[in-house]
C-alpha cells in the first residue's frame, strides 16, 4: 500500500531537509576529488570480473555497476584510509555494490595479483588487502541488531537536532 503525503507535509519535509544541509547542520558534504576517481581502479575490475546480478530472479541484467557506484565505493575507500575500516560503513540497498565489496574483501592474493590490484593499490599509496575496503551494510537485509550496532540505537530517534544554530553557521 502506497500512501501519498499532502503538499503541506511535503513542503515541510523539503524545508527541513534543506535546513539540515545548509552549513553542515546535520549532513556533511563530501567533495569528489581526483583520488576518488583514481581509487575506482581498485573496485571496477572486481565488479567487471564477477557477474553480479542486480536481481537473483532475473539473470538477464548482468551489467556491472555504473561509474557513480564505483565512485561511491572509492570514496568509502579513501574515508577508510583516513578514519580506519572500523569507522566507515557504506549503507546501501544495491546488492551489486554489497557483493562487489564482499568479493574485494574476500579475494585471495593470487586472484588479486592476476587482476593487478596490488600494483594498482601501490600506485595510489595503498597496501592492497581487505582492510582497504570499507565495511558495507545492505539496508534491505540488515537485521535490527546490525542497525543498532552501527547507529548506536535502533530504531532511530525522530526528534529534531539539538540546538538552533548550525555548527558551521559562523563561516
Amino acid at each position: 500500500m502506497t500512501r501519498t503525503i499532502s503538499p503541506g507535509r511535503y513542503k515541510t519535509i523539503c524545508n527541513c531537509f534543506h535546513e539540515y544541509i545548509r552549513h553542515g547542520a546535520v549532513l556533511e558534504q563530501y567533495e569528489l576529488n581526483r583520488y576518488h576517481v583514481l581509487a575506482t581502479d581498485l573496485i571496477s575490475p572486481i565488479d567487471h570480473r564477477y557477474r553480479i546480478y542486480r536481481d537473483r530472479k532475473s539473470k538477464k541484467n548482468v551489467r556491472p555497476m555504473g561509474a557513480t557506484d564505483h565512485l561511491i565505493v572509492a570514496m568509502g575507500m579513501v574515508l577508510t584510509r583516513i578514519h580506519g575500516r572500523e569507522n566507515v560503513v557504506l549503507l546501501t540497498t544495491d546488492r551489486r555494490m554489497v557483493k562487489a565489496v564482499e568479493r574485494a574483501t574476500g579475494m585471495n592474493q593470487n586472484t588479486a595479483d592476476s587482476m593487478r590490484l596490488p600494483e594498482r593499490a601501490a600506485s595510489l599509496g595503498y597496501t592492497w588487502g581487505p582492510e582497504m575496503y570499507p565495511q558495507v551494510l545492505n539496508l534491505t537485509h540488515a537485521a535490527d541488531r546490525q542497525l543498532e550496532d552501527f547507529f548506536g540505537d535502533w530504531p532511530l530517534s525522530t526528534r529534531a537536532p539539538r540546538g538552533t544554530t548550525p555548527r558551521a553557521a559562523g563561516i
